[in-house]
């Protein structure tokens, strides 16, 4: 393989990660083929002595510049992506079931970053664990496993995330009943300090009530 076919290769490779479960604007696709359509029939004039080691140059800055274009269109369409209540759930336990972390630190020994604290409405000691994430709805903060602080939960998982994104229309406490019970989860979110709070479990509404620490009252 030559070295400008691995350079493609690579931008093959980059572009299909970035592009991955990104969501599109509304009529990009159409917009784009529009677009090559319209120059579909420009026949670009080359210079007749060019020498290869300019073409190869000129490639590999071609290469860079079309990489650069893509990442910052993924992070602008990922910013800027507007999402409710029902694709934050939905969004949430995809994501919760293609985790794997095997890295986790202890709230008893490494504190979180401020930004990002565990929600007071959820049941939280030192026995929790937190983590560090990427590509929650487009952005970064932290997760927390509370698992280990439910005693007699039969192996239960639960995992709450926190990011800084804004979503409308969320109630600023986690509700007594999941918003969403799917794929053998349960899942609420909320909004609170400007902060995305979303909790995942993994089990029904019976199991997710254990992990809330709200005043007890009616279920509504």
């Amino acid at each position: 393989m030559t070295r400008n076919e691995q350079i493609f290769d690579a931008v093959d490779t980059r572009l299909a990660a970035c592009f991955h479960d990104v969501p599109l604007p509304e009529g990009l696709e159409l917009r784009l083929r529009k677009r090559l359509l319209d120059t579909a029939d420009v026949v670009p004039v080359r210079p007749k002595h060019v020498s290869r080691r300019w073409l190869v140059i000129a490639g590999g800055t071609l290469t860079a510049a079309a990489v650069l274009l893509v990442v910052a269109l993924v992070n602008l369409m990922d910013t800027s992506a507007s999402y409710d209540g029902a694709a934050v759930h939905q969004f949430a336990v995809k994501f919760f079931n293609s985790e794997t972390p095997d890295t986790w630190n202890l709230l008893a020994e490494k504190s979180p970053p401020r930004n990002y604290p565990v929600s007071p409405a959820v049941v939280a000691t030192q026995a929790v664990q937190w983590r560090p994430i990427s590509g929650f709805l487009g952005a970064s903060g932290v997760a927390y496993d509370i698992s280990g602080c439910i005693s007699g939960r039969g192996g239960s998982r639960a995992t709450l995330y926190v990011v800084k994104r804004t979503v409308p229309d969320l109630p600023d406490l986690p509700p007594m009943r999941p918003g969403l019970t799917t794929a053998g989860c349960s899942v609420s979110a909320w909004q609170s300090g400007g902060l995305l709070y979303v909790m995942v479990v993994r089990g029904g509404p019976q199991t997710y009530r254990r992990f809330l620490d709200l005043p007890r009252g009616p279920v509504t």
